[in-house]
């Protein structure tokens, strides 16, 4: 269903890319068989140039905007496809206010999506009618004799039709009509010979489908128009009276009976197909005008286009390195800012779940093109997320970082066994991964993160405190309360391991301590204030926390400009609230690491390939006070 729906705005923006200079360069020109033509070509090219999918060097502006757009599609709940299956994690600590979430809750996709439904229903609704409405006068004519009418379209007379009509092979029109001018017969009879009724078809297929886009409905009805000047400019090389004609199309310029999925003598407008008949014609040059086109459909191209494989992953690593110089070059840097606790992987390919010997069908001169795409559910993309292939010997034979749309696209070559996603601070999640279904030459995995539902959810909860009353008492500082961290990194620090520092009891028992020991700091109840602080630490191979630190802090309730721009003129009172508001974070800062330092001493260390070693960890906190959790 997504996949629908992603197809239909692909189809829309080709649509109105291809479409949107045809008003000015080609409507007004004589060449009405080369205009149809074109019009056509943009229809079909529309509908098809959404299933090409390149790639590029890069990531472009277009195609990571489109990528976002995706997203928001396919992590809508009523949307999702295939099956699923849960495996637990181990989770960051995080503590953070629990928020009750519903089952189904609206968003602006979901909602737009539902619009869209409805107006499908009610466009093809009306379709229906008009058809049926159609073919009932066809059913309801009788068929004309005459011998001397053509033989290449069957005539029906049926007095109710005042204007004729033609669609597909039948034509319509009354008894006087049939005794008139041969004017409307050599009309019509165009229509059923070059096929117009076609054309009107997909037409109103793409109109209907496109309802919200106004390009759709202006196609249609130049493409009326063009059917109508090639009517005409067949009647005139016929022979026929040009002024005669002309006093005929007046003359039939009213009247009730239309019907609008067919070609009417008269259905579109009659001044506009005089201009076109004195107008002078067009040079072939100006048939060129058409390589428009060619542009706007790279435009469109690029809005679909994905990063290419990422050949050079030295380049990569060496970006990563400058970013943490702590880690090892053979490793992978994540960067984590979810706090985590369930992935549920989405197989959009078959997967040996169970298997003991698999093995990804690929080769050194032709491996798997392998694309894994990690996000929240019913969220925004992961970037950084670490994303490894392993053999049977558990040596990683290739390895990719998530980009900002959340995907890593790796080349797997024979012997890859293991598929490993990992976050720094969470148990590496891995699983053995069976023969690859190639699709197009491309294996595609979409690894769902979600916030979990059994480990509980801590929160530190500040409640507004008067000044008066307020404890002055002033937060033990970490030479008074925080446990002595000993110990020396004299290996290289690990950010990826197999398997992570584990603190004594594990990770329900840390959030307990944490959730119990650290305090909402008085300043910031009695002004208010919250903050998301967090802590960077190393747990080194002996089982001593090294290097506690702030490795960042988010101002939850930042000052307003205005408060800094009287500072800087001088206010004093303004100057005074910038203090103490800085003062605050300070504060936010040094309760979170007082109480993380006092987890030291009772970690068990991470593990590399069974030995132990260096890693770094993070633990984010969150001070909320007590009616932003309410709300």
């Amino acid at each position: 269903m997504a996949s629908f729906f992603i197809y239909i705005l692909k189809w829309a923006i080709s649509l109105a890319l291809l479409y949107s200079l045809y008003g000015l360069f080609l409507r007004k020109e004589t060449f009405h068989t080369f205009n149809r033509t074109v019009l056509l070509c943009i229809l079909v090219l529309s509908m098809v140039m959404p299933f090409c999918v390149f790639t590029t060097s890069h990531e472009t502006l277009t195609s990571s905007s489109f990528s976002q757009i995706e997203t928001a599609i396919t992590s809508s709940t009523f949307l999702s496809e295939g099956k699923s299956t849960s495996v637990a994690v181990y989770p960051e600590i995080s503590v953070t206010p629990k928020a009750e979430t519903s089952s189904f809750h609206l968003n602006l996709p979901r909602i737009l999506i539902l619009i869209y439904a409805l107006g499908l229903v009610f466009f093809w609704l009306r379709y229906a009618v008009s058809f049926f409405s159609l073919a009932k006068v066809i059913a309801g004519s009788s068929k004309c004799k005459d011998s001397r009418l053509p033989k290449c379209a069957t005539f029906l007379t049926n007095n109710k039709v005042q204007i004729p009509f033609s669609w597909f092979n039948w034509i319509v029109m009354n008894e006087n009509d049939l005794k008139g001018p041969s004017s409307i017969i050599i009309h019509e009879l165009t229509h059923v010979r070059r096929h117009h009724s076609l054309d009107m078809l997909l037409c109103d297929f793409a109109s209907n489908m496109l309802w919200f886009l106004p390009f759709s409905w202006m196609l249609r009805h130049d493409m009326c128009d063009v059917h109508e000047y090639e009517a005409d400019q067949a009647v005139m090389l016929s022979g026929a009276n040009p002024t005669e004609y002309q006093m005929l199309l007046i003359n039939n310029s009213t009247g009730s009976g239309l019907q609008p999925l067919a070609n009417g003598f008269n259905q579109h407008s009659i001044k506009k197909r005089l201009v076109m008949m004195y107008r002078k014609q067009s040079s072939k040059m100006a048939r060129l005008k058409v390589l428009y086109i060619l542009p706007l459909a790279g435009i469109a191209l690029a809005a679909f286009a994905r990063p290419a494989i990422i050949n050079d992953v030295s380049e990569v690593l060496k970006d990563e390195e400058a970013k943490a110089p702590l880690l090892l070059p053979s490793q992978i840097v994540s960067n984590p800012t979810q706090s985590l606790t369930e992935v549920q992987i989405v197989e959009s390919i078959p997967l040996e779940e169970n298997s003991e010997v698999a093995s990804l069908e690929g080769s050194e001169a032709d491996p798997v093109v392998l694309t894994v795409t990690v996000k929240e559910k019913g969220g925004d993309c992961l970037s950084k997320a670490n994303v490894l292939i392993k053999d049977k010997d558990n040596r990683i034979i290739c390895h990719g970082v998530t980009d900002l749309n959340g995907a890593a696209t790796l080349k797997v070559p024979k012997g890859g066994e293991t598929l490993q996603v990992s976050y720094a601070g969470f148990e590496t999640f891995e699983r053995k991964i069976g023969h690859l279904e190639k699709v197009e030459g491309t294996a595609f995995i979409i690894v769902d993160l979600a916030p979990g539902i059994n480990v509980p959810t801590l929160t530190v909860v500040g409640s507004p405190v008067p000044v008066d009353t307020a404890d002055t008492t002033p937060i033990p500082s970490k030479t008074e309360s925080a446990k002595k961290e000993t110990g020396s990194m004299d290996d290289a620090v690990f950010v990826i391991v197999e398997s992570l520092p584990e603190w004594a009891g594990g990770t329900v028992a840390m959030a307990n301590y944490i959730s119990s020991e650290i305090k909402y700091p008085q300043m910031a109840c009695i002004y208010r204030e919250e903050a998301n602080v967090t802590i960077e630490f190393v747990v080194d191979k002996y089982g001593n926390q090294l290097a506690t630190k702030v490795s960042d802090i988010e101002d939850r309730t930042p000052l307003p400009q205005s408060t800094y721009d009287k500072a800087k003129d001088g206010d004093i009172y303004a100057q005074e609230r910038i203090s103490l508001h800085e003062d605050v974070l300070d504060q936010f800062k040094t309760e979170a690491k007082r109480v993380v330092r006092n987890l030291a001493g009772k970690w068990t260390p991470g593990t590399q390939r069974g030995e132990p070693v260096n890693c770094k960890m993070h633990v984010p906190i969150s001070f909320v006070m007590e009616t932003s959790v309410s709300h």
